[in-house]
């Protein structure tokens, strides 16, 4: 996990957490490696409301490159 947080402003009471991934390939390995153990997706117990997804790229002068 590259950050973690939550909102105050804006759309409130968001739950954002960012994961770092070479590319958009190990993510979806990942994620398949996850739900076969039974670990994707996590048990929520019905708090999530909506979940949203995003795969960004780094900026040419971020450490995350």
């Amino acid at each position: 996990m590259a950050a973690a947080g939550h909102t105050e402003l804006g759309p409130l009471n968001q739950w954002i957490h960012i994961w770092a991934y070479k590319d958009a390939a190990e993510r979806f390995r990942v994620r398949d490696e996850a739900r076969a153990t039974g670990a994707w997706p996590p048990q929520t117990r019905g708090m999530f409301i909506k979940q949203e997804n995003m795969l960004v790229v780094p900026v040419s002068f971020s450490p995350l490159r």
